[in-house]
């Protein structure tokens, strides 16, 4: 059998939307792209590997031991790209390794213990495929993940990589990966998940990170403070389950929130949910803006441009700006 690539998704069209902030700061990954009016997300789809290996730490390599890209979009529009020097001995750095007779889906990564990755990275590459599945060879180690695998009734198709650091199968089936969220992905997710979870009352939600190591708020007594006059309420998401969490975010018509991992459930918010998110300008991510463009959701930023010799500091939010930035977020909510 030869290896081949079965493209399941064409290219998709990227909406571009403006941020919103009352700042005069601009930073530069809040600005839209040159060609922001023609650029697309790339094609998905499927390889087929004959023989293969997949590792625990998201490689897959051919019958010849060749690592194999998960990014499948072919230089020459024919063949997969290998890595033209690198060539495993397995068992000096998989020592565990399985071998079936059947085939196995590799959704390992080696972002997969990372939250946002694990959800736009891992998670909707099952979308590529027809259900059922064959075995998933995937990280089972934190509670988002096996929660989300087991919502997705996939818990008895998995081979761990707890268990195993390789899988050498009949057949390596290999979804492609994409970093940044697409309508695709964004449909999986909410397709996948949103069914079964409770609805809640709608709701304004601050996401609090007291239990972060980063990117704490410097001022949240005071923010908070102010964000109650306005109605809202403080959640912490890591004490709740994954479905819990999403339900949470389900019911926001309004979220502010420092940068963080949580954000990433804005895919399940309402069109029309505003949402304000607050920066340090030393660590700027411009992820969640590209997720709310997705999700047509009215996207507003705060920078702390303080000078700070840290990587990623807390956040100090000047409290007229706050002020200034929710009464504009609540103006564009009434306009919808």
């Amino acid at each position: 059998m030869q290896e081949k690539i079965k493209w399941v998704v064409a290219k998709q069209k990227c909406n571009w939307q403006l941020p919103q902030s009352i700042q005069d700061y601009q930073h530069p990954l809040f600005q839209l792209p040159s060609d922001y009016k023609d650029h697309t997300y790339p094609e998905e789809g499927v390889l087929e590997l004959p023989g293969g290996t997949a590792t625990s730490t998201g490689a897959n390599l051919n019958s010849s031991g060749a690592l194999v890209t998960t990014f499948l979009t072919p230089a020459d529009g024919k063949a997969p790209q290998y890595h033209p020097a690198y060539y495993f001995s397995l068992r000096r750095f998989f020592p565990r390794i399985l071998t079936l007779k059947e085939p196995v889906i590799s959704l390992t990564d080696i972002w997969q213990g990372a939250f946002f990755h694990w959800m736009y990275q891992v998670l909707p590459r099952l979308g590529l495929l027809t259900a059922p599945y064959a075995k998933i060879f995937v990280e089972q180690k934190h509670d988002f993940q096996r929660q989300s695998i087991e919502l997705l009734g996939c818990q008895d198709c998995v081979i761990s990589t707890a268990e195993y650091d390789a899988v050498q199968a009949s057949q390596v089936i290999i979804p492609s990966s994409f970093l940044c969220p697409t309508h695709r992905s964004c449909q999986f997710l909410r397709d996948s998940f949103l069914p079964k979870v409770p609805i809640l009352p709608k709701r304004k939600i601050y996401l609090s990170r007291t239990d972060a190591r980063t990117r704490r708020l410097a001022n949240e007594v005071e923010v908070i403070d102010i964000l109650d006059q306005y109605g809202f309420e403080r959640v912490e998401l890591t004490p709740l389950s994954f479905r819990e969490q999403i339900a949470v975010l389900k019911s926001a018509d309004m979220v502010v929130a420092t940068h963080g991992a949580g954000l990433s459930h804005l895919v399940f918010c309402d069109p029309g949910t505003a949402v304000l998110e607050l920066f340090h300008a030393n660590y700027v991510n411009n992820c969640y803006w590209q997720l709310s463009t997705i999700r047509d959701l009215i996207y507003y930023m705060l920078f702390d441009t303080r000078p700070s010799a840290e990587i990623d500091p807390d956040i100090y939010i000047e409290p007229v700006l706050l002020r200034r930035t929710l009464e504009a977020m609540e103006r564009d909510r009434s306009c919808r």
